[in-house]
């Protein structure tokens, strides 16, 4: 069995919008009343945890927050349990130094965070097109079915600007996808968002560097409103308009990419690029960025262990660019500049990308029997 989640769009009339703003609010605000207890307790030399909170909230929010009573009970509930969840991250990054560090919950805002409540899976909440959310007693329209059968295990409900979302979390069973035999390196780049081994090249949309213009005109708008007032919202709502329409195509070419890849190739080789560190060149900064290969390796990692195919990453120092394909000759040097590969010992003349594809599909065939895994090879195979 294997967890998927399917994120729709839902249409609310005015009064179910409202609905889910309060649940919201009540979520933000349960939030913030537990996060304040903790650090009173914690003061006070007492151990709190999210269990003896929710149990606390349980017994006075009917004199003290009888408002509480108008939205489902998993709103604040769920919001207690992931703050402990949070602080146990917080505790646990702590300890180990090792690991990635996580900063300590803070308090959200109404203004700044993003709204958005949960709901168990006791009763199912879909029905004949339309979500059901407890102590609401019209459905809401939803933008399609869901297209996963199986147990249903929780719904998220959400808000991206003027839009609401139910993402739905099922426990299904997966079809391995079939097996085709073949294995592909993929050169991840900037004028194309990448080149495949056999020649399949997937093209860089550059929606960034599309809409530029407009995104700069709307910052500028919203920069000079003043602050807390009607317009300078209505300037804030248009510009993340922009950036969702940016951040949703970008992820709908990534995944049609990522899907047609795991449908047709058994073994998929790329390399690990240091993202992080490339952005720090200011000339090519906007379009690393604008592209999404991190996006692009983690979902490409996530339908690789799906549907049952190897994914083999190479080392940050792998040579496939400086390497020729043909001889197996490795460059000393090879500037950004020089679109095409010229190996000074065979002669041979190649596309840049395409050479290093090639190199990333030799070393995908020394790997015949691992499964979804990454590789660290720093050295081009003999």
């Amino acid at each position: 069995m294997t967890i998927k989640s399917h994120k729709i769009r839902l249409f609310p009339t005015k009064e179910q919008e409202i609905a889910l703003s309060k649940a919201a609010g009540t979520a933000r605000f349960a939030w913030n009343w537990a996060l304040s207890e903790w650090e009173k307790q914690y003061k006070e030399g007492l151990k709190p945890s999210e269990g003896k909170l929710r149990k606390q909230l349980n017994s006075i929010k009917r004199e003290q927050f009888p408002w509480m009573l108008e939205v489902t009970k998993c709103a604040p509930q769920a919001a207690i349990l992931n703050l402990g969840k949070s602080f146990q991250s917080y505790f646990k990054s702590l300890k180990n130094k090792s690991s990635k560090k996580v900063g300590k919950p803070r308090f959200k805002s109404k203004k700044d965070t993003k709204q958005s409540f949960y709901i168990d899976n006791v009763t199912r909440q879909i029905k004949n097109g339309l979500f059901y959310v407890p102590n609401l007693k019209s459905g809401i329209k939803m933008a399609e079915q869901l297209r996963f059968s199986g147990k249903i295990m929780s719904y998220t409900v959400s808000k991206d600007v003027d839009r609401w979302y139910v993402s739905v979390l099922v426990d299904t069973t997966v079809q391995e996808l079939s097996k085709t035999g073949k294995t592909v390196g993929i050169d991840l780049g900037i004028k194309t968002l990448a080149v495949m081994s056999d020649g399949t090249v997937i093209e860089n949309s550059k929606l960034l560097k599309q809409n530029l213009k407009k995104l700069r005109r709307q910052q500028r708008a919203f920069a000079r409103k003043q602050k807390d007032s009607k317009n300078r919202e209505k300037a804030r709502v248009k510009l993340a308009r922009i950036h969702r329409k940016i951040r949703l195509k970008r992820k709908d070419i990534i995944q049609q990419a990522t899907t047609k890849l795991v449908r047709n190739y058994d073994v998929l080789v790329i390399e690990d690029l240091s993202v992080s560190n490339m952005v720090k060149n200011r000339k090519l900064a906007l379009a690393i960025s604008e592209i999404g290969w991190g996006m692009f390796r983690e979902v490409l990692s996530q339908k690789c262990e799906m549907y049952g195919k190897k994914l083999i990453v190479a080392g940050k120092f792998y040579p496939s660019s400086k390497t020729c394909s043909n001889c197996g000759c490795i460059k000393d040097s090879l500037k950004l500049s020089e679109r095409t590969y010229n190996c000074e010992d065979c002669g041979f003349n190649i596309d840049r990308d395409l050479n290093a594809a090639i190199n990333l599909e030799k070393l995908g065939t020394c790997y015949p029997e691992v499964m979804p895994v990454e590789v660290s090879v720093s050295k081009p195979l003999k």
